[in-house]
């Protein structure tokens, strides 16, 4: 998941770039058609640059009207740019930004995914292992059990390794 989220960044960097330089492109060209498309891009970049900074807002009603204006920005960039495509460079890079703002979607729906049903932050009073531990703590102060059989019991319902699990694993090691 980590990886998708380096390379969810990776494309949106590399989207707004693209469309950054698309108007670089048609400044540096400085032909009717080429600066009439940089207007409008510009106007877009502008919106996106909006959007990308409400995505990054903690509040998820911003958020989604940031990826909204996102959106909208590059998808009216791209109407655009297709029938001038022969006839500007801007145009050509602006649908590749297109394509890496796609890319960066993509990417995140992925990390949507592969998320889903993990909770953002577990409860320790609803975690079954504190519950348990809690329960073998019990029967250790009531004396059934003694404290190296309720550390050991501890150990294994948290996936602890006890000490000397981990001495035999070092000289399992060094042999």
């Amino acid at each position: 998941m980590k990886t998708f989220k380096i390379l969810s960044k990776i494309c949106r960097a590399t989207a707004a770039a693209l469309f950054a330089g698309s108007v670089l492109i048609c400044a540096i060209v400085n032909n009717e058609k080429e600066l009439a498309f940089m207007a409008v891009v510009i106007g877009l970049l502008t919106s996106a640059t909006v959007g990308v900074f409400m995505t990054a807002c903690k509040n998820d009603a911003v958020k989604k009207i940031g990826h909204g204006f996102a959106i909208a920005a590059y998808t009216i960039g791209l109407a655009y740019a297709l029938p001038n495509l022969e006839d500007s460079v801007g145009a050509l890079f602006t649908l590749f930004a297109f394509v890496a703002l796609v890319a960066y979607y993509l990417c995140l729906l992925v990390i949507v995914i592969m998320n889903r049903g993990i909770p953002d932050s577990i409860d320790p009073r609803e975690d079954v292992r504190i519950i348990r531990v809690k329960e073998w703590k019990q029967i250790l102060d009531e004396g059934i059990i003694t404290e190296e059989e309720y550390e050991e019991k501890r150990s294994q319902i948290l996936g602890i390794k006890s000490k000397e699990a981990k001495k035999d694993l070092s000289v399992q090691k060094k042999a």
